[in-house]
C-alpha cells in the first residue's frame, strides 16, 4: 500500500511523536483501528499492475486481459460499446452495469473533464487506469484503436457560470444523460437522439467501420440516426474501387 494523511495527523508528525513502528505493527493505524495514510488510487493502480503480470500493461476489470496502457480506453470502450448496442458478453469477470461507467475502467467511481490548454482540451481523470492522449487521434478508429469513445461536451446543456464550460461525458454514456436530461431530444420509439444540432451529432456519430470492427453483431442501432460520413474520419480501407472510399452509412 501507499500510504498518505487523510483525517489524520501528517506523517512525518507521527514519526517525531511515536517513532517508528516495528515491521509486525506497520502500516500505523488511527484510534479506531483504521489504516492511516493509504492512497487508494495508487494502491490499485500498482496492484493492477501486478495483477497484469507485465510492465506497462493494466488488467481489465472486465475480461481480465493484460491491456497496453495506451490501448485501455479504446479496449475499455469496446466493452461499453458492445452493453450499449445489446451485444452479450457473458464470460466477463465483471460486467459494465452502470449508466456512466469509466472509459479508462469500466467503472463508475472515476470522473472526467476537459481542461482548455492553449488550442487544445486536455482530459482530466482521477481514474488509476487514465493515460495521456490526443483526443483528435482518438476520435479516429482504427485498427489498432478502433474505440472512439472519448470525453466530450454536452453542446445542448447549458454553460455553466462558474467553470465557463458545459459539462462533460463520455461519448458513448451521453446518450443516457440525453434521454434523462434532454427527453426532447430522445425518441423512446427508436431509442435514437433526433432534433440535435447537426455539429453536435457529427461528434456523437461513429463510422460503419468502426461498429464493424467492434460489434458486427449488433441487436440494437447505434442511437444516431444514419448519416453519410466522409471516410476520413476511420482508417482507409484499401479497395480497389476508387469510388468505394468516398463515404460510408453509420447505422
Amino acid at each position: 500500500m501507499l500510504f498518505a494523511g487523510e483525517d489524520t495527523p501528517l506523517l512525518p508528525n507521527v514519526l517525531d511523536k511515536h517513532g517508528c513502528t516495528e515491521k509486525n505493527a506497520f502500516p500505523y493505524r488511527s484510534q479506531t483501528r483504521q489504516p492511516c495514510f493509504i492512497l487508494e488510487n495508487a494502491s490499485r493502480s500498482i496492484a493492477t499492475k501486478l495483477a497484469s503480470g507485465s510492465e506497462g500493461k493494466y488488467q481489465c476489470h472486465q475480461c481480465h486481459a493484460s491491456i497496453e496502457i495506451d490501448r485501455m480506453r479504446s479496449h475499455v470502450g469496446q466493452h461499453i460499446l458492445c452493453r450499449l448496442l445489446g451485444v452479450p458478453e457473458n464470460s466477463l469477470h465483471e460486467q459494465i452495469q452502470h449508466c456512466q461507467p469509466c472509459g479508462f475502467c469500466g467503472r463508475d467511481t472515476c470522473t472526467i473533464d476537459l481542461k482548455k490548454s492553449r488550442n487544445a482540451f486536455k482530459v482530466i481523470s482521477s481514474c488509476p487506469y487514465a493515460s495521456e492522449f490526443k483526443l483528435g487521434n482518438a476520435k479516429k478508429s482504427s485498427k489498432r484503436q478502433p474505440c472512439t469513445n472519448v470525453p466530450i461536451h454536452c453542446s445542448i446543456c447549458d454553460i455553466d457560470p462558474k467553470t465557463k464550460c458545459r459539462p462533460v461525458f463520455w461519448k458513448f454514456n451521453i446518450f443516457h444523460h440525453i434521454q434523462t436530461v434532454h427527453p426532447a431530444h430522445w425518441s423512446n420509439s427508436s431509442q435514437r437522439t433526433q432534433n440535435l444540432p447537426s455539429s453536435f451529432v457529427d461528434v456523437l456519430s461513429v463510422s460503419d467501420f468502426e461498429l464493424q470492427e467492434i460489434v458486427p453483431l449488433r441487436s440494437r442501432p447505434y442511437p444516431v440516426p444514419a448519416t453519410t460520413t466522409l471516410l476520413s474520419q476511420c482508417e482507409p480501407v484499401h479497395n480497389d474501387n476508387p469510388h468505394a472510399r468516398k463515404r460510408i452509412r453509420v447505422s
